[in-house]
């Protein structure tokens, strides 16, 4: 599979109610719990325990500023999630992160290098992390160096 950067503006014209809205995407309870713990003053933080839970969302209607997913998980991994949501929802692929361990297989390893979306190392500091998706959210695009074949440095 071959994957393009979608770029989405955000429509100024369009007055925000709220602060932005994020999906974190992990099969980890506690991980999930502090990532909901460190955003939730600045972010209005929506969780899923897997790929399959936040695709259900997505299918009822829920749309999210940012989707900030693991890539190791049950059921429906990060990169089947990013890769449905490329076919089915462009709009909401162009505003994915990853935030993981390290990819298992090769295959993993390859896609983290092929796709244009930002990839966090864990562990990631929480000013780093609120960084990434400040840049995200701003349209800033993804540096090489932020990108699966490297880590992103701790602010």
């Amino acid at each position: 599979m071959t994957y393009r950067h979608i770029v989405v503006a955000h429509d100024a014209s369009v007055a925000r109610t709220g602060p932005p809205r994020i999906l974190v995407v992990d099969d980890d309870r506690l991980l999930r719990a502090s990532t909901e713990r460190m955003l939730r003053r600045a972010y209005a933080v929506t969780t899923a325990g897997d790929g399959a839970e936040a695709l259900a969302l997505f299918r009822a209607g829920a749309r999210f500023d940012l989707v900030l997913s693991d890539m190791c998980m049950p059921r429906l991994s990060g990169q089947r999630l990013y890769e449905t949501l490329c076919r089915e929802l462009p709009e909401q692929a162009a505003r994915f992160m990853f935030m993981t361990a390290g990819a298992a297989s090769d295959e993993g390893k390859a896609f983290l290098r092929a796709v244009p979306v930002r990839v966090l190392h864990k562990p990631v500091a929480g000013g780093a992390l609120r960084a990434a998706i400040d840049e995200l959210l701003a349209g800033t695009p993804v540096p090489d160096f932020a990108r699966g074949s490297g880590r992103i440095p701790v602010l």
